[in-house]
């Protein structure tokens, strides 16, 4: 009985230290700008007046370990950092990495009709990578990538959940207008994948597993093939109760 009791003590300690390694960031602008000191653990741009935007936000949770969480209230968060040249995380998409810490992220917005963030034609929105990522409760639209994952990119080693999002009038040069999931895994669960456009898989191109359940594809277009979705590859694909139309 000693023994099992003395055991009960770290393991305690370690959950006491994962629960205060998780963080929560509540983005107060809708202006798109830096982090002044990312990894702090304080969401605040540089100024006299700093505020949390959602890339300063992006970049705390990707400088600090453990599980971290960004609030988005109702509004329009545009990009308006493009990358005119290098994409790093201070311009262009908002780059989720978190592979050196080991921690997920969630990005809740105040519901999908509420919470928009606008890629303004110029930028891609999301690139992922060997991270689970949840986004719930928003809208992502007007991206544009000159490659692949017009709003989102989701690559090798990542894992996207999307519900209750919309995701609509995203472009991509290369394949998924909405969302490229590349050797990943995707859920989407509740999601609207409207008007996207590709040259292949306007609304998702899926070369990794994909679960699409209770969601809706309307108006999305490619130059080859799979204007609403286009999967290749061997791993499990699972469509249930979908709607998919030309608009």
């Amino acid at each position: 009985m000693r023994r099992s009791r003395l055991l009960l003590i770290p393991l305690f300690l370690l959950a006491l230290a994962r629960a205060a390694s998780a963080a929560t960031f509540t983005v107060n602008s809708t202006l798109d700008a830096v982090d002044a000191n990312p990894g702090d653990g304080i969401c605040a741009t540089a100024g006299p007046a700093p505020v949390c935007t959602l890339r300063a936000a992006v970049q705390e949770a990707g400088a600090l370990p453990g599980d971290d969480t960004i609030v988005l209230p109702a509004g329009v968060f545009g990009l308006t950092l493009s990358a005119a040249g290098p994409d790093t995380g201070d311009i262009g998409d908002l780059d989720i990495d978190d592979a050196l810490s080991n921690g997920g992220l969630t990005i809740t917005g105040a519901g999908a009709a509420f919470t928009i963030i606008d890629g303004l034609n110029t930028t891609r929105v999301f690139e992922i990578h060997h991270v689970a990522v949840t986004m719930r409760n928003l809208t992502i639209r007007n991206a544009n990538a000159s490659d692949v994952g017009g709003a989102i990119d989701n690559e090798a080693g990542g894992t996207i959940t999307l519900e209750d999002v919309v995701l609509s009038g995203n472009n991509a040069g290369g394949g998924g207008g909405g969302l490229e999931n590349y050797l990943g895994t995707a859920t989407l669960l509740r999601v609207s994948v409207l008007n996207n456009t590709a040259p292949c898989g306007g609304g998702i191109e899926n070369v990794g597993r994909l679960t699409v359940t209770n969601s809706t594809f309307s108006g999305n277009a490619a130059g080859c093939v799979g204007g609403g979705i286009l999967n290749y590859g061997n791993d499990p694909v699972t469509i249930t109760k979908v709607t998919i139309t030309k608009g």
